[in-house]
């Protein structure tokens, strides 16, 4: 279209820095074409639809106006609509293409839409004019490639990332994540995907994180759309529920109640514990009991399988920072949780409570709560059922040519951030430790690594580690995932839960933590 001199004035193809020419004077004398056939079809063709639809509907498909229609039989010659609608269909988006595509050049001869310079003429080239977010690149007016003067920009920077405390980062996202509140990106809310990726951006409305981020790119924010090159991070996580113990690649591996090494029900009587222990090929195992002193009507245990182990972070957590030439977008980290649960309800609570659906059989009662906290006189049932999921993920950061007229980002280059000071965790990192909290570890192990000083648990032949004591885990992972609550019976001090946490539940809630 853009070589048909017909179409556009001197006036518009001619950007504002091209010096008039003589015959720039002539074009005003040129008779622009006009489009008569794709105004037509766009007024009549819909309205020809509309009363076909209901034809269909008034003479075949509504049972009073055929006599012959049945509403427990097909209608006669129902086939001959059916595949009137399925040939409709097939031709409207080349009749709304064709179309459209007439309603741009007109557009762009009028003086309010058409062309200023010669950049906006070429942002007419390679795109499909039925699109929302092609037509959205047109309407912007001012924006170019390449810096823009004046445009404040918020959020980390290159410089920046390493300024803040990595034990700061981890607690805040903690606590925004036990509120239970969805993650709000600042500013003008865009991040970017690569071209012709299954993820649309907004790029009109602030966007809200994708529950599932195959690969977007995550920069500063401004309040307006930008373009140019600048530097993010890549992101990619996503959650995905586990019904069989061969689902897991880690946990499977668990040390089970067959098992001699198998850590008894009664060495959580006294206090609850959080321990791990290491696999042959690195990864860990984590294990955490709440039977005693969780603020919540219900006992649990939690198993956690990380790729990169518990022992290994401790030993080298600052290396595992976004400075680490051995990590990237395509080493993915794997954290697995399993987590069993059941009703702890002091006698005399009523109500309808819903336990687990569709556990893991395999996992059947593996752990379990055999003493009765209420006494003997009083009925106990401390069996529990487990739910898991299964969490991927991978980060790296560096340079990348963005738009913000069609949200997307190419030429990305790999740039570490300039962290002098502190290693800010990578995204697979991060997540763990939020719900992985070390009670004899310094805070700041994740900054300055971890000095020593944990504690076996009892003598067992599997080196199983404390990592904490009397710690409440159960409380935030519930004000996650935001199971049905009893509203009437709870208390500031002490939540009545009338739902278990279900496998979607627990998913959306690590989804949020990511």
């Amino acid at each position: 279209m853009l070589n048909d001199k017909s179409i556009f004035s001197a006036e518009t193809v001619n950007s504002p820095e091209s010096p008039e020419s003589p015959e720039s004077n002539k074009s005003d004398s040129i008779t622009r074409k006009r489009f008569y056939l794709q105004p037509l079809c766009g007024i009549f063709v819909p309205l020809a639809f509309a009363a076909y639809y209901l034809w269909t509907y008034l003479v075949w498909l509504r049972p009073s106006s055929n006599p012959l229609a049945d509403n427990n039989k097909t209608p006669p010659n129902g086939k001959y609509v059916w595949w009137s609608w399925f040939f409709i269909g097939a031709i409207g988006l080349n009749i709304s293409d064709y179309t459209l595509g007439g309603v741009e050049a007109a557009m762009m001869m009028t003086d309010t839409f058409k062309p200023k310079t010669a950049e906006q003429v070429k942002m007419h080239r390679n795109l499909r004019w039925s699109s929302l977010r092609d037509w959205g690149t047109v309407t912007q007016d001012g924006y170019k490639a390449g810096n823009v003067p004046g445009t404040k920009v918020t959020g980390v920077n290159q410089g920046s990332m390493g300024s803040r405390f990595s034990a700061d980062i981890i607690n805040a996202a903690s606590y925004l994540w036990t509120l239970d509140l969805t993650p709000q990106i600042p500013s003008g809310g865009a991040f970017y995907v690569p071209l012709n990726s299954s993820i649309t951006t907004n790029v009109l409305k602030p966007n809200t994180l994708p529950s599932t981020a195959r690969e977007i790119f995550l920069t500063a924010q401004a309040p307006v759309p930008i373009t140019g090159s600048i530097w993010g991070a890549i992101l990619k996580y996503n959650c995905s529920e586990v019904h069989r113990l061969d689902e897991f690649t880690i946990l499977n591996q668990r040390i089970n109640s067959s098992n001699p090494a198998y850590v008894q029900p009664a060495a959580y009587n006294d206090t609850d514990i959080a321990y791990f222990y290491t696999l042959d090929d690195g990864s860990s195992i984590s294990v955490m009991s709440q039977l005693n002193g969780g603020f919540v009507n219900v006992a649990a245990f939690v198993e956690v399988g990380m790729s990169t182990g518990v022992s290994d972070i401790l030993d080298r957590a600052p290396s595992l920072g976004y400075t680490s030439t051995s990590l990237g977008l395509d080493q993915e980290e794997v954290m697995e949780l399993a987590l069993w649960q059941t009703f702890w309800n002091p006698p005399g609570t009523f109500g309808n409570f819903t336990n687990v659906q569709d556990p893991i059989q395999e996992l059947e009662d593996e752990h379990y709560e055999p003493q009765n906290p209420f006494g003997d006189g009083y009925p106990w049932d401390g069996n529990m059922s487990a739910i898991g999921i299964r969490c991927t993920s991978s980060s790296v950061t560096g340079t990348a040519t963005v738009n913000g007229l069609v949200g997307t980002y190419t030429d990305f280059e790999r740039e570490n951030p300039s962290m002098d000071r502190f290693p800010t965790p990578r995204l697979s990192i991060g997540v763990p430790l939020m719900f992985l909290l070390l009670q004899q570890a310094a805070p700041d192990f994740v900054d300055y690594g971890y000095k020593g000083g944990l504690k076996s648990l009892g003598n067992y032949s599997v080196n199983y580690t404390v990592l904490n004591t009397k710690y409440d885990w159960i409380t935030p992972l519930f004000m996650a995932a935001n199971p049905d609550i009893d509203l009437d019976e709870t208390s500031p001090r002490f939540a009545y839960y009338s739902s278990l946490i279900q496998t979607s539940e627990l998913r959306d809630a690590f989804i949020t933590a990511y």
